[in-house]
């Protein structure tokens, strides 16, 4: 079973073949402007049987539909081989030669031109050469002055740097001489503490000695005293 829109796409199929057909015949003339348009009558045949697509749904016999298509654009494709592009040809030539004659007459005046204003079109085109080479002067003269006032701004930075560099070297060396004589003064008092060490050392070790002798003598006293005593009480 056929699909319901076969038939139209048989016909529609037809058609298209038609128009490259056509399209074959006469593209070639259109695009090279010699002729703008299809034949009217077989394009408003072609609308009719598209019209009759859109508003009828089934078709009974769509060879007779498209009959009048097919004669019309066999004829037309006929009648422009034989009559239309012969003609086409010969105009092709006519306007190649007259194109080549415009153009050499064109070229001729072009040349007489030039040769007229060689001496203006020579002093404009030196003119704005020397506007061009003032313009890169000027830029130029600009990048040197900026890069001048740099190399300045970084000499007068550099040199207060250098200063302050110097600035902190005295400092540095008044320090290391405070140092050093800050060390000398350490040296001076370690010195003195220990003369007073051994001085101490000395003064304890005389007087242990001085207060053993002390403490013997004191015995030495009271046990004679005790033998003393003690003699006493015998004799009584």
């Amino acid at each position: 079973m056929k699909h319901p829109l076969s038939t139209k796409f048989d016909i529609i199929s037809s058609l298209d073949s038609r128009i490259q057909w056509l399209k074959l015949t006469f593209g070639s003339a259109i695009q090279n402007s010699y002729c703008c348009f299809y034949p009217g009558r077989l394009l408003d045949e072609i609308y009719s049987v598209l019209d009759r697509l859109k508003t009828q749904q089934s078709f009974s016999n769509p060879c007779t539909l498209l009959q009048e298509t097919r004669d019309m654009s066999s004829m037309a494709i006929e009648h422009f081989r034989e009559q239309i592009k012969p003609k086409l040809q010969s105009i092709r030539i006519t306007s190649l030669t007259t194109i080549r004659n415009n153009v050499s007459t064109f070229s001729t005046t072009i040349n007489n031109s030039l040769s007229h204003h060689h001496k203006r079109s020579t002093n404009g085109i030196l003119r704005r050469q020397i506007d061009i080479l003032n313009n890169r002067i000027y830029k130029q003269n600009f990048v040197i002055k900026s890069q001048k006032y740099q190399m300045k701004y970084y000499k007068h930075l550099l040199h207060m740097r250098t200063k302050s560099l110097i600035d902190h070297h005295r400092r540095l060396k008044y320090l290391e001489k405070k140092s050093k004589e800050s060390e000398q003064i350490l040296l001076e008092i370690r010195k003195d503490n220990d003369t007073l060490l051994q001085r101490l050392d000395q003064f304890m070790l005389a007087y242990d000695n001085i207060s053993t002798e002390i403490n013997n003598k004191k015995s030495d006293e009271i046990f004679s005293q005790i033998n003393t005593n003690l003699k006493r009480r015998k004799i009584d």
